[in-house]
């Protein structure tokens, strides 16, 4: 017997158990509020509770490594599939990202217009608040449209395309400023 908190007596029992075998405890033993089970043999008398516990233990832990591992490698593949497609936009602050962007975080941006978001809209969700500067990079020709902070308006659009890509438009004179942006950074 051991002595608990508060002055509880737990009794401890040991059940020999076979494989196969199902154990039995009277109601009254069950009905015990301190009663635990500590030990459990083999056929030939050997306690085996603490040997499976471990490598049940071990067992548990490694295939929940192995599942944060494989989503670790899903979601750095798919980020990067997103970035060479320009399916996903960067935004940078000071070349270190601070939000990664895809067309359906675009169209919330700019649900009121069917078009897609103002940039100074995607700017502001992305979290870029000190800036001067602002440098937006295209994936297909390699374009690169730089803008200070006193430039940006309500018609520079982030323009969403069929495919899950965007290009930066002035709405003013339907211009293509960037396509396919890729990364927008701001200094």
């Amino acid at each position: 017997m051991v002595v608990g908190p508060v002055g509880f007596v737990w009794k401890q029992i040991s059940l020999p158990v076979r494989k196969g075998d199902r154990c039995k405890l009277e109601p009254a033993l069950l009905s015990h509020p301190a009663l635990f089970v500590t030990e459990i043999f083999n056929e030939r008398g050997e306690i085996v509770q603490g040997d499976d516990f471990r490598k049940r233990v071990i067992t548990g832990v490694l295939i929940v490594l192995v599942i944060i591992g494989c989503a670790y490698l899903i979601e750095k593949g798919f980020l990067a599939i997103g970035l060479k497609s320009a399916k996903v936009i960067r935004v940078l602050d000071e070349n270190k990202p601070i939000a990664y962007l895809d067309s359906r975080v675009l169209e919330q941006i700019g649900d009121q217009d069917p078009k897609g978001p103002p940039l100074i809209a995607v700017l502001n969700a992305a979290g870029a608040e000190e800036y001067d500067e602002i440098v937006i990079r295209g994936l297909g020709d390699g374009s690169v449209y730089f803008l200070h902070r006193e430039q940006l308006n309500n018609k520079l659009i982030c323009s969403l395309n069929g495919n899950g890509t965007a290009d930066l438009i002035d709405q003013r004179t339907s211009q293509v400023l960037v396509k396919l942006i890729k990364e927008i950074e701001v200094k």
